[in-house]
C-alpha cells in the first residue's frame, strides 16, 4: 500500500488492498444481463 506524505492517521489504518478485493468480488457477482459490465464498490463508514 502506497500513500502520499500527507496521509491521515485513518488512512494508515485502512487496508486498501482488502477494499479493492471486496469491490472486485462485488463486480464479478454483479447482475449484468445487458451490458456485461460488472460494477462493484466497497467503502468504510464511521459514525460521528
Amino acid at each position: 500500500m502506497k500513500v502520499s506524505g500527507d496521509e491521515t492517521a485513518a488512512q494508515r489504518l485502512i487496508d486498501f488492498d482488502m477494499l479493492r478485493e471486496h469491490a472486485l468480488r462485488a463486480a464479478r457477482s454483479a447482475y449484468r444481463p445487458y451490458s456485461g459490465l460488472g460494477v462493484g464498490a466497497a467503502a468504510i463508514a464511521t459514525a460521528p
